[in-house]
């Protein structure tokens, strides 16, 4: 149940939500509203503005809290789009999140079929994980589905995609870029190269080089050393938000490949924790009432209540935007008449036989008794006379004679 609004939420949405002076930071907005009432402090602005529906749209902060235990724990994969205009378009992009060696093998469409055989080419390139992390995209359907249950890997699907693949992906494309533009060709002559140097040069999560991590998969002392610089590494900006059941969420909604201020990173639709699967080796599991599958913590977004301003007002609009919304009773259909015989069509000598009984009586009468009536009723056509022969004369006239020219609209006006 959503809470009334108070009458400092009242006062700080009459600062905030002014036309010239509001829409302004914590600071500016406590500054102002500290102005009027002086009991009003910073946390009590950061509660008002975590309510408001125009700031629960802001874009997430990039996370990377989850640290695997082991290399080949978890790939994440996702495409690579290099745009209309090349061939191949996309790449068929993999990273291990422990050793963050990457692959990416060209591929020529969003395909399930082709995007199943980079997927092999992928096991035979950094070996066979124990899960895949994907997005609920198309292309990680079908055939790809099919070869990861052949080989007995768990796929986890994100509404958003894998964290460090994209991070991935985004380290890729400038490289690329900057050798097509200065020696030209196609992308696909450099991004083996681009993939190699990535794989050979120290990485900044781990302090040490991901084929070098790769290649001591069994050395403890390696291992040991990079989960430790992970940890140092991770971020995650809501950790100390702890979400439980029966909280309130919203779900992360999948950006555009070019991010605007003004897109909504999070869903409009409220849902409501309904249990956590602790013991998932990905990391919590959270199942939302209404939802179809579990979601992973970067996917949801913590809120105590959605307000909105009506009419200069400012309402709790939870229950309104609560997902998903209550279903009316089924009202039972009406039983269907039964199916009538068709009839059959009225033809011209049917319609002149109903238009001859239509004949007012007295008209009958009129026209000299029942006999005159039944000829009135059905008239004897009449023979045309005989179309008269045209004289060979006018014949030859007619032939000779040029066509007559259309009149224009001045002539039609005469």
């Amino acid at each position: 149940m959503a809470d009334p609004v108070t009458d400092k939420e009242k006062l700080l949405a009459e600062v905030f939500y002014h036309p010239r002076t509001g829409f302004g930071s914590v600071e500016q907005t406590l500054r102002t509203a500290r102005a009027r009432n002086g009991a009003i402090n910073r946390q009590d602005v950061r509660n008002f503005l975590g309510k408001q529906e125009i700031r629960q749209r802001r874009k997430p902060l990039k996370v990377n809290s989850f640290v695997p235990d082991f290399p080949r724990q978890e790939f994440q994969v996702d495409l690579l789009d290099m745009g209309e205009r090349a061939a191949p378009r996309y790449g068929f992009v993999a990273i291990d999140i422990f050793s963050k060696k990457g692959a990416c093998f060209p591929i020529a469409s969003k395909v399930a079929s082709l995007t199943a055989e980079a997927l092999h080419k992928t096991f035979g390139e950094l070996g066979y994980p124990a899960s895949i992390m994907c997005d609920e995209g198309g292309e990680f359907q079908g055939e790809f589905a099919a070869e990861c249950k052949k080989e007995d890997v768990e796929i986890i699907r994100s509404r958003t995609g894998g964290r460090f693949v994209e991070r991935f992906i985004r380290t890729l494309k400038l490289p690329i870029f900057e050798r097509r533009k200065a020696l030209g060709g196609n992308w696909t002559q450099y991004v083996q190269d681009v993939v190699d140097r990535y794989n050979d040069s120290v990485h900044n999560s781990i302090h040490e080089k991901p084929s070098f991590v790769a290649d001591h998969e069994y050395d403890i002392p390696v291992l040991t050393q990079a989960h430790a610089q992970m940890e140092q590494h991770a971020k995650f900006p809501v950790k100390h938000e702890q979400i439980a059941v029966g909280d309130h969420v919203k779900i992360r909604i999948k950006s555009p490949a070019f991010y605007k201020e003004t897109f909504n990173a999070w869903s409009p639709e409220v849902y409501t924790v309904e249990s956590i699967d602790e013991e998932a080796p990905q990391g919590p599991l959270y199942h939302l009432t209404g939802y179809r599958r579990p979601l992973l913590r970067f996917e949801l977004k913590k809120i105590a209540d959605v307000h909105r301003l009506v009419n200069g007002e400012l309402r709790s609009a939870l229950q309104q935007v609560r997902h998903p919304p209550v279903a009316p009773p089924a009202v039972p259909a009406a039983p269907r008449p039964p199916p009538q015989p068709a009839s059959r069509p009225i033809t011209r000598s049917v319609a002149a036989a109903a238009a001859a009984a239509a004949v007012p009586a007295v008209s009958a009468a009129a026209a000299g008794g029942q006999a005159a009536a039944r000829a009135f009723a059905a008239p004897r056509a009449l023979p045309l006379p005989p179309r008269p022969p045209i004289a060979p004369a006018v014949a030859a006239a007619r032939l000779r004679s040029p066509p007559r020219r259309p009149m224009t609209r001045s002539q039609t006006k005469l």
